[in-house]
């Protein structure tokens, strides 16, 4: 037996998750490359292109966690307090611990969180419909994914999948304390832990008889996990800034996710700057939400309740802004989509093309976003 059959006889998660890692690195790294020598005309060592400042691997979003890992909140302006603590934290600690940089363990971490999701993915979906070649799509769709350059990136997207995957995993198997475990964390790592609430409030009610005192405890620990993760860094945002509301404020200004407003209102904005301005990125916007509409409707349709709840959330909560910026990685999020996606598709040709197909999209979306004309 080889070692690649005893890996799939051992862990067929790992097994499963792994060639679309693996890719995805790859075709991210392309990227960089492509970035470089058509965009920036090769001026740069290929180290300065992957992770120099605010370029490649360290661009956009991962140069804040940088910052934080490496010097605190203190020495940020206050926009730099939207970014959640417990990523850059477990940088900073991993390089005390280990040294090498805190670049290093920021790329380490959100890379093997990457590989992580991908196993629960795996795991989750086999617990749930029993489909090893749906259970294995759907862990190559979450590396392949168009928006899932990022989870190569100095970005907590890796993190927040796994934490939301591993609070499914763990309470559709009625293992609530590792349900609460996971909420805890997920809470810490983005503000959109919270949405995590209303997935566990559906299956604590739905799994609670007996509604013994143990039983209700640990479904009541679960669902309060997301509110506690969030509410510890609010409450040092009140003892370190006065305002203990301030990192979920500062997201509402014009150069962050932008002010709270009507889906409607924002879809006719976004309809109004195409037209009128041939704002090609708003026209990929609205395609983008009327394919996660499509997505969501499907979920309902044939996934438990619990993960219609949470793709349905995380979409409203991602078009209630005045801008659709990100609005791909913010729906990509909402892991049920990706398996919804992963379902429509169950035909070796079809499989086939949706894998393919995804796999361009991200490498051009990565190489858009490593030469700033996309907004990941």
């Amino acid at each position: 037996m080889s070692r690649w059959d005893t890996l799939k006889d051992r862990a067929p998660g790992l097994a499963a998750a792994l060639p679309g890692w693996a890719i995805a690195c790859v075709l991210v790294l392309a990227a960089i490359v492509i970035a470089e020598y058509a965009h920036y005309g090769g001026g740069h060592s290929f180290a300065q292109a992957l992770v120099g400042h605010e370029r490649g691997l360290m661009a956009w979003d991962s140069d804040w966690y940088l910052r934080i890992a490496r010097d605190g909140y203190d020495s940020l302006p206050v926009e730099g307090l939207r970014y959640f603590p417990l990523y850059p934290i477990a940088a900073r600690v991993a390089n005390s611990v280990i040294g090498g940089g805190v670049k290093l363990h920021l790329l380490l971490i959100a890379n093997c969180f990457a590989l992580v999701a991908g196993v629960l993915l795996y795991r989750l979906c086999m617990h749930e419909k029993g489909n090893v070649r749906l259970a294995t799509r759907s862990a190559w769709l979450l590396a392949l994914a168009p928006p899932a350059f990022v989870l190569a990136m100095a970005y907590t997207e890796s993190l927040a999948l796994t934490f939301a995957i591993g609070t499914f995993y763990a309470m559709r198997r009625d293992r609530w304390g590792w349900a609460a475990l996971a909420g805890l964390l997920a809470g810490l790592v983005r503000p959109t832990g919270l949405l995590l609430l209303a997935p566990v409030a559906v299956e604590a009610w739905r799994s609670l008889p007996p509604a013994t005192p143990k039983r209700i405890a640990l479904r009541v620990a679960a669902f309060l996990s997301p509110i506690a993760g969030t509410g510890i860094y609010l409450w040092w945002s009140h003892v370190a800034r006065g305002d203990a509301f301030l990192p979920l404020t500062v997201q509402q200004r014009s150069n962050a996710r932008g002010s709270f407003q009507l889906p409607l209102v924002t879809f006719w904005d976004a309809a109004r700057e195409l037209m009128t301005e041939a704002r090609i990125d708003q026209g990929l916007h609205l395609l983008w939400v009327a394919i996660l509409v499509v997505l969501v409707v499907n979920v309902f349709r044939h996934w438990p309740a619990s993960y219609g709840a949470f793709a349905a959330v995380s979409l409203l909560q991602a078009v209630a802004t005045s801008n659709l910026n990100s609005i791909e990685r913010y729906g990509y999020g909402a892991f049920p989509i990706v398996l919804a996606a992963a379902s429509l598709f169950d035909t070796p040709r079809s499989e086939r093309l949706l894998l393919i197909g995804s796999s361009l999209a991200m490498t051009g979306y990565a190489t858009a976003a490593f030469v700033s004309g996309f907004v990941p």
